[in-house]
């Protein structure tokens, strides 16, 4: 907008930069109020930047005629700025808390807010309760970069895979929204897996014949049994379960490496969260089973949960 301290009777003006010409008005649309006069010259919104100047001729109703120059810098943005969201880990499950990298970056007209939230599953933010960690018009208006790691706090509580989006606004207004990438996408898990072992008799699995006797901590059977161990976890590992067992008072063996038998007991296979080991007669055994999930949490001994109060020694008589 151009204003003249007089009545006009024309007005020209045009608009270069480096000495070319690239908006040329003859005469513009202007209003006369009493001394004072106004009018207006439309840029493209494809000029931005510096260097730039506008040449204004306001004319009176005597003839006489003044030019003025104005070198101007436009700040003319329709673009959003751009920005970034990544894990600082290259694990996607988690026991602690989790570090988010996001940078944002607007190189026209600034940087005026940053905000993010964190969401579950499917679900889209609410920016209205969105965490803002930029605020240009408070920390450095206009800002062309802003970079900021945040932590997603373990104890959140969500069950599913967990989502990060961001939020950047420019001082133009303009704004974009963007997220994790769906491989970078992560779960929190701090639950230890549940382990628990059942019974049943071999020769015959619909049924768990009871044992003959118990004295201390060791079951006594006179029929070979097979043993069931489940795994209960949303984030069940089958890779990480040992399933350690000791013959006769031996040392105890991982029978789930395939380079380590037993004599006398076989392992299954995993039918999706339990696996079956059978033991032949006329040994003592000891069997307990440590699960860790894909969070890197697993379970104590003690934990183990076993069916109808079995010890987890057993001797099977011939």
């Amino acid at each position: 907008m151009m204003k003249v301290r007089d009545q006009c009777n024309k007005v020209s003006a045009f608009f270069d930069a480096d000495g070319k010409v690239l908006v040329d008005n003859e005469e513009i649309d202007y209003v006369n109020d009493y001394d004072k006069s106004e009018g207006t010259i439309k840029i493209p919104d494809t000029f931005r930047g510096d260097g730039f100047r506008l040449s204004a001729t306001a004319y009176d109703n005597t003839g006489h005629s003044v030019t003025t120059e104005t070198p101007i810098t436009i700040k003319n943005d329709t673009e959003a700025g751009k920005t970034k969201v990544s894990l600082a880990e290259k694990i996607r499950f988690f026991n602690k808390d989790v570090v988010v990298n996001i940078s944002a970056a607007d190189s026209l007209s600034g940087l005026q807010s940053v905000k993010y939230a964190v969401v579950q599953g499917e679900e889209t933010p609410k920016w209205d309760d969105a965490v803002e960690i930029f605020a240009g018009s408070s920390e450095k208006p206009g800002a062309e970069s802003f970079e900021k790691t945040i932590t997603v706090n373990k104890g959140i509580g969500f069950t599913k895979k967990i989502n990060v989006y961001v939020m950047v606004t420019d001082m133009a207004g303009n704004v974009d929204t963007n997220c994790l990438s769906e491989d970078h996408r992560f779960t929190i898990d701090t639950d230890a897996p549940e382990v628990n072992v059942a019974f049943y008799d071999r020769d015959d699995p619909g049924n768990d014949t009871a044992p003959v006797t118990s004295t201390g901590t060791t079951d006594y059977y006179n029929r070979a049994k097979t043993v069931q161990i489940a795994v209960d976890d949303a984030n069940f590992d089958p890779e990480k379960v040992k399933i350690f067992v000791s013959r006769d008072g031996g040392k105890e063996t991982d029978i789930t490496k395939k380079d380590k038998k037993l004599d006398g007991v076989t392992i299954g296979e995993w039918d999706n969260d339990s696996i079956d080991v059978s033991f032949d007669c006329g040994h003592t055994y000891y069997i307990y089973a440590i699960a860790e999930d894909k969070a890197g949490n697993a379970n104590t001994v003690s934990d183990i949960k076993v069916n109808g109060g079995r010890s987890l020694t057993f001797f099977f008589r011939q």
